[in-house]
């Protein structure tokens, strides 16, 4: 095994380590905790929601579905006094 195989088993380990790590820190996010009940298309944007309706619940909207879960993600976070979600 020559020094640049050796190299490049090792970055093929750290690359292996980063994405299994990566995908742990993906399950943590709210949308996949709490996982929204209800999800939709209005128009050209996809919707989530979490909840009985917008003034109760927590809801997330982007023109594709990694979008809106990434809405959904920064509204769930967002305080009362801020204009979003109640929890």
């Amino acid at each position: 095994m020559t020094e640049n195989d050796s190299y490049l088993i090792q970055l093929a380990s750290r690359s292996a380590s980063c994405m299994k790590e990566s995908y742990y820190i993906e399950k943590l996010r709210p949308f996949y905790l709490v996982k929204p009940e209800f999800m939709g298309i209005d128009g050209n944007m996809y919707w989530f929601l979490y909840g009985n309706n917008l003034q109760e619940g927590c809801a997330g909207f982007g023109a594709s579905m990694d979008e809106a879960s990434r809405d959904f993600d920064l509204n769930w976070s967002k305080k009362l006094t801020d204009a979003g979600c109640k929890k």
